[in-house]
């Protein structure tokens, strides 16, 4: 194939991801799941044929990422919702403080009958309180003093809010590599635009976070686990980076830097839920029992639920961690991605957008087993995220319900497994 060829197929590929992502985008109604899962398979495909012709034969440019980007994340926020109904439960804990002057973690969505929020609210999270760290309730109270009771202002504050962590995370991907691919590793996955950005969430919040925590951490330890520490004041999960960032510092370093990693961390996260009051850590409590049809935890309960399935998976991501944590890689990338992902492998919740916390780092080595794993995992996300009760035709919710309650959790072992075996990134990461 001709250089003019290969570029006319990247580009055309470009352009495939963009516009199959776009035209998903506003797609809600489960009767056109077929074309649903068509685009997000066209998508995937398309990133897949720029990333092996651009390795072949470099033709991205950072204007070109940045470019096609923009458009998707332009379109992300303009649209309403597609799915997931989490921004009016952001809303409504940002509401208890700004509007109602109450903690969110002492009280739920419910004791406020009277707000025009909360009937957006999910029914199943109403009598939830928050299970989102101060940092973030500190930022969505901000959001909803500003938006007040608009609904639009409000969908759109948080959804700009991810839009713009997509925007900063991209351009800090770009200086730090010089790579455009890396760039679109990161910014032409379909999932940023799906779950991310058009739902509002904060995972990026967390993400971001992380990211810039093991960009700074060689030349300021203390920061980078500060960094970290507000992580976990979004999600409390983003604390699982710290273990990780402290061991690479300490073994890169000296244990003087993984120790200032380590304090600074774990100083950031007890402060501010001493801030808020311990009861901030009650919510977690229910929530460390829930668990999602795509998980390890649901294949174990659908074959004996006398099995105590939760328990049994949260030790396992134990175990894996630790294994990782004691063997001697020192490389910050590839041990904070490896330590993340295979909490997202094996935890017993976890949902699609929670992705977001380790592909930024991820894509510093977008070549790597560790990336191809994640790019593969956000797809099969995305194509299982089609299914709904509702789906038709029917043979399609079945397929897709197989592949979501077996099929997943089977190539999440299998990806564990490589994890767990895999003693040394296959090339050396940027950090």
């Amino acid at each position: 194939m001709t250089r003019v060829a290969q570029r006319t197929v990247g580009l055309g590929a470009v352009a495939l991801v963009v516009v199959a992502t776009a035209l998903d985008l506003p797609i809600h109604h489960p009767g056109h799941a077929e074309t649903r899962l068509v685009l997000a398979v066209l998508g995937y495909s398309a990133l897949a044929v720029v990333l092996v012709v651009h390795h072949v034969r470099p033709f991205l440019t950072r204007r070109l990422v940045l470019g096609a980007v923009l458009v998707l994340l332009t379109v992300a926020v303009a649209l309403p919702p597609r799915s997931s109904r989490d921004v009016w439960s952001y809303a409504m804990y940002g509401r208890a403080v700004s509007v109602h002057h109450e903690s969110p973690y002492t009280v739920d969505p419910d004791d406020f009958r009277g707000d025009p929020m909360l009937s957006r609210v999910s029914p199943r999270w109403r009598e939830q309180p928050s299970v989102y760290g101060p940092v973030f309730v500190g930022v969505a109270a901000g959001i909803t003093a500003v938006t007040g009771a608009s609904p639009l202002a409000t969908r759109l504050g948080f959804q700009l809010l991810a839009a713009l962590l997509a925007l900063t995370v991209l351009l800090m991907i770009g200086r730090v590599t010089g790579d455009p691919a890396a760039m679109a590793w990161f910014g032409l996955n379909p999932m940023i635009a799906f779950f991310v950005v058009n739902e509002g969430h904060n995972d990026l919040m967390v993400g971001a976070a992380i990211l810039g925590a093991v960009l700074l951490a060689e030349r300021r330890p203390g920061r980078a686990g500060a960094l970290v520490g507000l992580a976990g004041l979004v999600k409390v999960a983003g604390l699982l980076a710290l273990p990780a960032l402290a061991v690479s510092m300490a073994r890169r370093l000296g244990m003087r830097a993984g120790a200032a990693v380590l304090a600074a961390g774990a100083g950031v996260a007890v402060g501010g839920y001493l801030v808020v009051g311990w009861g901030g850590l009650m919510p977690l409590r229910a929530a460390s029992q829930w668990h999602t049809p795509a998980s390890l935890a649901s294949a174990i309960l659908a074959v004996d639920p006398r099995v105590h399935a939760v328990v049994f998976t949260e030790l396992l991501v134990g175990l894996a961690v630790m294994v990782h944590l004691r063997r001697g890689m020192t490389d910050s990338v590839w041990l904070v991605g490896v330590v993340v992902t295979t909490y997202l492998l094996a935890a017993p919740y976890v949902l699609p957008w929670y992705f977001a916390w380790v592909l930024p780092v991820a894509a510093l080595a977008w070549r790597s087993r560790l990336a191809i794993l994640l790019a593969v995992q956000t797809a099969v996300f995305s194509v299982i995220s089609v299914d709904s009760r509702t789906v038709t035709p029917e043979g399609l919710h079945d397929a897709l319900s197989t592949a979501t309650h077996w099929l997943l959790p089977v190539l999440e072992v299998a990806a564990l497994a490589v994890l767990v075996a895999t003693r040394r990134p296959r090339r050396r990461a940027v950090a």
